[in-house]
């Protein structure tokens, strides 16, 4: 009888410790289902970018890009030497008021860079502020002996040989290749690459996302990047091209996530890789003003030129009939209001370039209202996060 109770009593155990498991790993999954979200959910509002924006020095102009940076400049030497480009870069950082971070140059044939060393020039680079060379090997510009052992996995690979010229001589490397051959690079040519000193990747993506939808090209930009730094075993900078033009042909397209305005579609391209990238660049064409300005105040700020001055400045012709609405306003609960002085548009100029380069101002569009605040504002006790704040500073308007 006493055997039969313990063997019972032993059951009744297993059984208790066995529902406190599975109601235990019920929980956790609820807790990790519920809390994430995947990147073509719908947002409260319009991310605005603070990562560096890569221009053009032929298209870049101080006074119209003012209050849009932080701007890498970079001049183009695809095979001659050209002072004036330097010197242009030059007086574009100058000018800038500190928004030009950096100047860079572009180059599309190592044979240009030799050249360079022999003619003693390399010295005009450095004294100039140059601190990155752009590589960007393609069949218009790079000699075809040279173009044609890009998947070499010796060292006469031209992208191995250009990153010894950069570690050689003390500038950052960055790789741009075409689109394709980021991805059929073989792993043992890329661990090359990487390991000759290669800096930083480059992904032309203006072709491809105007074709497809911003989480396509999201997942493929991912599994892009993943694959090199995993490869490079080391960390490496990104930066992802794109092309106002390309991004106006893609609003065409009937994507669900993309947002309904203009630049919609590349503006929420942008917001999913930011997390992914280091620089955005964008390629000179028609309507690059417009794009940036999304890019960095979000939806809705294109406003007409009120001097009627349109055709002097590359802008781009949007739809009036495309318009944000934003999603319904969710009621946090708060247990202690918090009290900003200021915010909305006072509030956004005390948000200086730098302290939203460094995440220590935050600024969104909900519609056609504009929010900034301080994150160091947030009492530790609202049970909120930053973009319900928001919604809370919106309301007060």
């Amino acid at each position: 009888m006493a055997r039969k109770k313990k063997t019972s009593f032993k059951l009744a155990t297993k059984i208790t410790a066995t529902f406190l498991l599975v109601f235990s790993l019920g929980v956790a999954t609820w807790a990790l289902t519920s809390s994430w979200k995947s990147p073509t959910d719908s947002k409260a509002a319009y991310d605005t970018l603070v990562k560096p924006i890569q221009l053009n020095e032929k298209a870049y102009n101080p006074s119209m890009y003012s209050g849009l940076g932080p701007f890498y400049v970079r001049g183009i030497m695809l095979g001659s030497y050209d002072a004036s480009v330097l010197q242009k870069l030059i007086s574009d950082r100058d000018a800038s008021g500190g928004e030009v971070a950096e100047i860079r140059l572009g180059i599309g044939s190592i044979a240009f860079l030799d050249q360079l060393e022999r003619d003693g020039l390399v010295d005009d680079l450095r004294n100039a502020g140059i601190t990155t060379i752009s590589y960007n090997p393609e069949g218009g510009h790079t000699p075809s002996s040279e173009f044609s052992k890009r998947f070499d996995d010796t060292d006469s690979n031209p992208i191995v040989q250009f990153a010894q010229w950069g570690e050689r001589n003390g500038f950052k490397t960055l790789w741009a290749p075409l689109r394709a051959d980021a991805d059929s690079t073989s792993d043992n040519t890329l661990r090359r690459i990487y390991l000759s000193g290669i800096d930083t990747l480059g992904l032309q993506e203006q072709r491809f996302i105007e074709k497809s939808c911003p989480s396509d090209r999201y997942n493929a930009v991912r599994n892009t990047v993943n694959r090199h730094k995993n490869l490079a075993g080391k960390d490496i900078g990104t930066a992802v091209q794109i092309m106002a033009v390309r991004c106006q042909t893609a609003e065409s397209l009937n994507c669900s996530e993309s947002y309904n305005s203009s630049y919609g579609h590349c503006d929420k391209f942008v917001d999913l890789i930011a997390n992914t990238v280091d620089t955005i660049a964008i390629w000179p064409s028609t309507g690059d003003l417009d794009l940036i300005k999304v890019l960095r105040e979000g939806s809705g700020v294109i406003q007409p030129d009120p001097t009627g001055n349109n055709t002097s400045r590359p802008t781009a012709t949007t739809n009036p009939n495309m318009t944000f609405s934003p999603r319904p306003r969710r009621s946090p609960v708060v247990t202690t209001s918090p009290r900003p002085t200021q915010f909305g548009e006072n509030r956004e100029k005390k948000c200086s370039l730098v302290d939203r380069f460094r995440r220590k101002c935050i600024c969104r569009t909900y519609g056609n209202k504009r929010v900034c605040w301080k994150p160091s504002e947030t009492s530790r006790s609202v049970k909120y996060n930053l973009k319900d704040y928001a919604d809370i500073l919106l309301d007060r308007q």
